[in-house]
Order: structure tokens, then C-alpha cells, then sequence
């Protein structure tokens, strides 16, 4: 399993909230994903991100439990992919140094680092160009749009090969 997350700093030009996204993938498949916009107006992309960071992690966790409760086991390590090297070195330094006003952001980088200290999961950097929640966060044109689709692993089902394989049951005539 593998969790995708992103976000556009005060995209919003009505109100300066920023947009968040994440996707958490199962064999290289989307399961679950959400964009949504920040609850508040954040005043760095810093801080933006941890907030983002925070929302992806517990809904990974969430996802291990359900699983879990399912006794469907995942053997390998959990990995919340991020594109911004800044909120990668706060919550996987050996101290967190974040220094803001804000206690709630503060509160959301102490326990991004607890969880990533603990073993719950790996955050590590994906660059901007092959991060899929970029999409669920950002406008796109034609060419990034079909990069995003091919990220997801997403196919047209009317074009799909094994749909070839079935033949359509053909509707009883009165």
C-alpha cells in the first residue's frame, strides 16, 4: 500500500485556503482518495503541507486497521510518498524544529513525527512530475491530465481487453 499526498498553497483566491489531496493506492490501484480544501487560512506552505501530511497519515492508519479487521495483512512497510523536502526533514528528523504561532500545526508536526519514529510509516520524497495527488489538487491541461489517468492506472472500460472475452447476454424477447 502506498499513499499519495499533495497540496496547492492558498489556491483559493476568494477566501486563501489551500487545497489538499491524497491517494492511497493497493497494488499500484486507487482505493481511496480525497481533495478537499484546508479547514483554515494557513500562513506558510510549510505549514499547509504538514496539515495535508497529517489527514493522508490517519487515513493510511485507518485504512491498516480496516484491513487488519479484515485479516488482510500487508507485509511490507508503509510509505507516504510527499514532494516537499522541508516537511520531509521536520517529521523525519531526530528533533522536530518546526517554530510556529499556529498550536494546532504545531500539534499536527508532533504527531506526524511520533508516528514516523514509531515505525507507523516511511515518509519519503517523490518528485513533483510523478506525484498522482497533484492531480487531485491542480487544474490540468490535456497532456497532464492524461499523465495523471496513466499514474492511476486508470482504463477506458469500453476499451478494455477483457471485456473482448465476454459476450453480451441477449435480451429475452416477449
Amino acid at each position: 500500500m502506498e499513499i499519495f499526498t499533495d497540496v496547492s498553497f492558498t489556491d483559493d483566491s476568494t477566501d486563501r485556503k489551500s487545497s489538499q489531496g491524497y491517494m492511497i493506492t493497493l497494488y499500484g490501484t486507487p482505493i481511496a482518495w480525497k481533495a478537499s480544501k484546508q479547514p483554515t487560512v494557513i500562513t506558510s506552505s510549510t505549514e499547509a503541507e504538514l496539515l495535508a501530511l497529517t489527514e493522508a497519515s490517519k487515513e493510511a492508519i485507518a485504512t491498516i486497521r480496516l484491513f487488519a479487521g479484515m485479516r488482510f495483512h500487508l507485509y511490507e512497510d508503509l510509505i507516504i510518498w510527499y514532494d516537499n523536502k522541508q516537511t520531509i526533514r521536520l517529521v523525519t528528523a531526530d528533533i522536530p524544529r518546526l517554530c510556529t504561532a499556529l498550536r494546532h500545526v504545531d500539534i499536527h508536526n508532533a504527531w506526524v513525527w511520533q508516528e514516523v519514529q514509531k515505525g507507523t510509516f516511511k515518509v519519503q520524497y517523490l518528485e513533483t512530475d510523478k506525484m498522482p495527488a497533484d492531480g487531485l489538487t491542480k487544474v490540468f491541461f490535456k497532456a497532464k491530465l492524461d499523465q495523471f489517468i496513466c499514474q492511476c492506472n486508470l482504463v477506458d472500460v469500453l476499451e478494455a481487453p477483457i471485456l473482448e472475452a465476454f459476450t453480451p447476454i441477449p435480451t429475452p424477447t416477449l
